[in-house]
């Protein structure tokens, strides 16, 4: 039978933008009981604006795999992406993680499994401070973490300031659109309003590890055959050893396809993302009321 797969609104905070919309990919099961137990709950933490977009089919296909492994997948769109409520302009980097805070702990309940915790990109940023606020963590996988969330925010002020060059504006266009969000509390790049709130508190981002020891994957991806970990992977990983995670940190052949201009994917990081995941022990089979 092929994996379940499950869409709704999960609670949400009050006011107008209540529930978020997820996705709950599973063994499959009838009515209230599995027919297969689940070996593991994972969380998936996205990345935000158009990397989101453009990563949903290969995120698709890693939690339809993990699912037919065993696990059971939640996929939520946070406030202002996706098929949630808002818009960009509504969220705030507090907010997005009482949201996965939310989504966790409902997972835990369905599930009666310890929760790990899966992201790509500046989700990575927020599953590290996640990771330190959910008392129940099993494992943590980083697909292609940021260095910084600094940074993040660089790489998607840039597509502004591109536009602005490809205008013949360049001169001082970064210092330009850095005052403007100052001043008026909201840029508009690429579609996307860009909100003073979030931009702050994803530049205060980092991938400093949680003071509980886990057992941590790092996984990037490279078209070259003889790729290394990007140095600022590599001192992540060092960084989280040191604070006494078990860190293992690959790179894996694939394109970046959370930035291509085509939809792509990258298998080869399916099998180990796995492997990654499953629990070590099988739990209690989902069920229940949402």
């Amino acid at each position: 039978m092929k994996p379940q797969r499950e869409a709704f609104f999960l609670g949400g905070h009050k006011g107008a933008y209540s529930g978020r919309f997820c996705t709950l990919y599973s063994p499959p099961y009838s009515g209230a009981r599995m027919t297969e137990p689940v070996t593991a709950a994972v969380l998936f933490v996205p990345p935000w604006a158009e990397e989101m977009n453009k990563s949903r089919r290969m995120v698709a296909l890693q939690c339809r795999t993990l699912a037919a492994s065993g696990a059971a997948v939640l996929v939520p769109d946070l406030l202002g992406c996706g098929d949630s409520p808002g818009t960009l302009a509504d969220a705030r980097w507090q907010g997005w993680l009482d949201d996965l805070v939310t989504a966790a702990q409902w997972l835990q309940q369905r599930t009666d499994c310890s929760v790990s915790l899966w992201s790509l990109r500046a989700g990575g940023l927020l599953a590290s401070q996640l990771a330190a606020r959910l008392d129940d963590v099993a494992r943590v996988v980083l697909w292609q973490p940021p260095a910084s969330g600094k940074l993040v925010l660089q790489q998607f002020l840039r597509l502004k300031v591109l536009g602005a060059a490809m205008a013949g504006q360049n001169k001082g266009a970064m210092e330009a659109l850095k005052a403007a969000l100052s001043s008026q509390g909201q840029v508009n790049i690429a579609g996307y309003a860009l909100n003073a709130e979030l931009a702050q508190g994803l530049e205060r981002a980092t991938m400093d590890p949680p003071s509980k020891a886990l057992s941590v994957h790092m996984f990037e991806v490279s078209p070259q055959a003889d790729a290394t970990l990007l140095p600022t992977t590599q001192r992540t990983a060092q960084a989280w050893r040191e604070a006494g995670h078990t860190v293992d940190a690959q790179v894996l052949a694939g394109s970046a396809f959370w930035q291509s201009t085509e939809i792509e994917t990258a298998p080869a990081l399916l099998a180990p993302t796995v492997a990654a995941l499953l629990a070590p022990t099988v739990a209690a089979p989902v069920g229940g009321s949402r």
